[in-house]
């Protein structure tokens, strides 16, 4: 979730399909009482691991929605989700608007963490390699599954991508 909130559209290539994850944000205390809350939000320049930096193809689903968010938003903000003000939404915040989302859709027990999984599972449903699988989530091994190391292509994650646009066709 840091990874999704930290989000810039700089960070998003419309054109071409990808987003490039290169920073996180935490919540952390406030200890010079910058603000009213005894927490601030701090964006870190990086990631939480250096295999979390990477560029991630988007389907076109995606990019279909991140183009309308960015009209929607009308140049308010650099943030790709922020606040109505135009600032970075504080975890808690986005985790409530997420549960009221997703019990609107009828999902019982999801959170955000809860979609990353299924992400990685739907991609082994369809037969894309352990190794890209753990490139695309920002793993630093997959010995957990492997115990041996490939490089994946940026094309062969591309082509993973890809398997989810036939997943949302099927819906």
């Amino acid at each position: 979730m840091g990874e999704l909130l930290a989000l810039t559209w700089k960070d998003i290539d419309l054109v071409n399909g990808f987003i490039n994850v290169n920073k996180n944000i935490v919540v952390v205390e406030d200890r010079d009482n910058e603000t009213d809350n005894k927490t601030k939000l701090l964006v870190q320049d990086t990631t939480k691991t250096k295999s979390g930096k990477r560029k991630i193809p988007l389907i076109a689903r995606s990019l279909q929605l991140l183009n309308e968010l960015k009209l929607k938003q009308q140049a308010n903000s650099d943030i790709v989700f922020c606040s109505e003000k135009g600032t970075h939404v504080f975890p808690r915040n986005f985790e409530r608007t997420f549960s009221k989302v997703i019990n609107k859709a009828g999902i019982d027990k999801c959170n955000v963490h809860t979609m990353r999984h299924t992400f990685a599972t739907r991609l082994f449903e369809k037969d894309v390699s352990v190794k890209t699988v753990s490139k695309l989530l920002g793993h630093s091994s997959v010995s957990f599954t492997l115990n041996f190391y490939i490089h994946v292509l940026p094309t062969t994650k591309a082509e993973a991508i890809k398997v989810l646009d036939t997943l949302y066709d099927e819906m």
